[in-house]
């Protein structure tokens, strides 16, 4: 994405700071909002498993969260937390749609990205079920989008 189209995704979420074991969302809520994390760290955990708290993973700087119960229209699967102060930019769905009717092609961008990102954390959850391995998901960079130029190259 191009720094204009990623500025007209920041200037449609809200800045928020949180402090130290601060909820900012609970499992089992309603979803409406997916959050990037700015600075500082945010803990996932479940306690759907025997009751017993698990923690997911951590989550720092650049990395999403919220956006699978978000697109998917359920309901938030895991609780998080802040460890310190941290601070998020929070999207709200609304929002988001006005992307969609302003600005398709970096909604489209946008998409792509939080779709990537579901994908990588797919495939991450399946190599955890079927080898029991620790389940650490890196943050997703795309490159940019290729030109018509380079396609017609790539296919020759």
């Amino acid at each position: 994405m191009r720094t204009g189209q990623i500025k007209r995704i920041i200037l449609l979420g809200d800045l928020r700071t949180y402090r130290q074991g601060e909820v900012i969302f609970e499992e089992g809520e309603e979803s409406n909002e997916l959050f990037v994390v700015l600075n500082g760290r945010i803990n996932s955990s479940s306690e759907r498993m025997n009751n017993h708290k698990i923690t997911a993973r951590t989550l720092g700087a650049g990395d999403v969260f919220g956006a699978a119960s978000l697109m998917c229209d359920q309901k938030r699967l895991i609780t998080t937390t802040a460890e310190g102060e941290t601070q998020v930019l929070c999207l709200h769905w609304s929002r988001i749609h006005r992307l969609i009717k302003y600005s398709p092609v970096s909604a489209v961008l946008f998409f792509k990205n939080l779709a990537n990102i579901l994908g990588a954390r797919f495939q991450n959850q399946q190599l955890f079920v079927n080898f029991s391995s620790e389940c650490k998901i890196s943050r997703i960079k795309l490159p940019e989008c290729p030109t018509s130029t380079s396609q017609t190259e790539a296919s020759t």
